[in-house]
């Protein structure tokens, strides 16, 4: 690399940093990268280079003499900006087939005339309904969208898919499939996450409590909301800095199962990061909480605040145990992991009670809830499951959004760059969107909500908190 010969090795300066996915190079820093597509080193003419070099027509043995020792057609040294690699026969082999492939075959799922969409939903049972109202949301909007012209003349066609991993695996193997838009992935998080990620299909906006965006990220998915690590990192945030006084002894009790797992070596983490004294870690059989004996447990390590991750009965006992101990310190909950009994909570824990909320009512803006009404009103949606409704509008959203940022010369690779490069996006119904190369929950973070016990309803307690890492 460079005039001096250094020595780096080759995945640190892949060519697709300089030549782009497509091949077709991208001008940064005063560097004019090539086109590398077979079509274009082949152009049977002399060509003459943004840097003034000219020189004839690449064939195989040539190409190779670029790569490796940097000489073009005309015998001109290359720049010095491109590397020189040494590369054995076979993976030279490998890359000419690839770059004689690139930029000539569609992906699955894309024609002249149309972008062949799928969602994923239950199968029957008691999540079927939800399904329906997921897939009717994602048919009416791009129902409405083709109306006014599709996507660059494309018409998006949707496929509804029901059924397990293996069953979308078998629609995707069929080839008519470009994209997945909010599947319901709920349940079988991984085996759907691995799905995608193996089959390289961008999805947008899974239906999950369990966005499986941990490292390495999964470069085909991108997550609308935050799972319940990152709201306990803004339960975190807020704990620090949102309850009057402040936190400075926590605890935390957590049931070990799949939608909990990690959340103790996390709120661990966030207590050493924030100089937060953790005074208590109860980890329990997912069921068999023994809420009198955490209760005396947690009495005696004496908590200001306390990390509770069970179910809302067991909430309910363990906050049952601790008042008649008349002991009361702030219960922070991830809002998704909560149920109805949060509302049941005795008396003497009012304005204690706080939980997380990837989105709430109030973030949604008039003018955008306005347009979502009208498209149900036009189309006859269900008006039940409205919050699962939103969630599928808004990742119809994202995913034209990043349809029309990929361009006309639309290809999966393509797609998923102009995903990444997403920022700020406002949907109007949820938090603004912002993904990136090492960021696929679009909106990192939550709100924290408390509950007024004597009126049975949620409050504001805070703004959007962003998600630390």
């Amino acid at each position: 690399m460079g005039n001096g010969g250094a020595e780096i090795p080759a995945a640190t300066i892949a060519c697709v940093n300089c030549h782009g996915r497509d091949g077709l190079g991208k001008t940064e820093g005063g560097v004019s990268p090539s086109n590398l597509t077979w079509d274009s080193l082949t152009k049977p003419y002399t060509v003459t280079t943004p840097s003034g070099r000219r020189h004839a027509a690449y064939d195989e043995p040539l190409l190779k003499r670029a790569i490796t020792m940097g000489i073009d057609p005309g015998g001109n040294q290359l720049q010095v900006a491109m590397p020189r690699y040494r590369m054995t026969l076979e993976d030279m082999a490998d890359l000419i087939a690839y770059l004689k492939k690139l930029g000539k075959s569609n992906d699955p799922g894309l024609t002249p005339t149309a972008i062949q969409v799928g969602t994923v939903v239950p199968g029957e049972g008691p999540l079927s309904e939800m399904g329906k109202a997921l897939s009717s949301v994602v048919e009416a909007y791009f129902e409405e969208l083709n109306t006014q012209g599709g996507i660059f003349g494309r018409k998006i066609e949707v496929h509804v898919l029901s059924g397990a991993s293996g069953d979308v695996k078998r629609s995707i193997d069929a080839g008519n499939l470009f994209a997945l838009v909010s599947p319901f992935t709920a349940g079988g998080d991984k085996a759907f996450a691995d799905l995608f990620e193996d089959e390289h299909i961008p999805v947008v906006g899974p239906v999950t409590l369990l966005p499986q965006a941990g490292s390495p990220t999964s470069r085909q998915t991108f997550y609308l909301y935050s799972g319940p690590a990152e709201q306990v990192r803004a339960l975190f945030a807020f704990a620090a800095t949102g309850v009057k006084p402040p936190a400075r002894r926590v605890a935390v009790v957590c049931p070990d199962n799949q939608v909990t797992s990690g959340l103790i070596p996390l709120v661990q983490e966030q207590s050493q990061k924030l100089g937060l004294k953790l005074v208590a870690a109860n980890n329990y059989l997912d069921g068999r909480l023994d809420a009198r004996q955490s209760a005396a447990q947690l009495r005696e390590a004496d908590p200001d605040t306390v990390f509770f991750f069970g179910n809302s009965d067991e909430e309910r006992s363990l906050a049952k145990e601790l008042d008649g101990l008349n002991f009361r310190p702030n219960l922070l909950l991830v809002g998704s992991l909560a149920g109805r009994g949060m509302f049941d909570l005795p008396a003497g824990f009012n304005g204690r009670v706080f939980l997380s909320y990837p989105t709430v009512p109030s973030d949604r803006s008039a003018e955008a809830m306005a347009g979502f009404v009208r498209l149900a009103r036009k189309y006859k949606l269900n008006s039940q499951h409205f919050t699962a409704q939103i969630s599928a509008y808004s990742a119809a959203e994202v995913l034209t959004e990043g349809l029309r940022l990929a361009g006309r010369e639309l290809a999966r690779e393509r797609l998923v760059d102009a995903l990444e490069g997403l920022s700020n996006f406002d949907t109007g119904l949820m938090p603004k969107i912002s993904y990136g190369p090492n960021r696929r929950i679009g909106a990192r973070g939550a709100y924290v909500m408390g509950i007024d016990l004597e009126k049975k309803q949620l409050t504001p307690a805070s703004g959007w908190i962003e998600a630390p890492d």
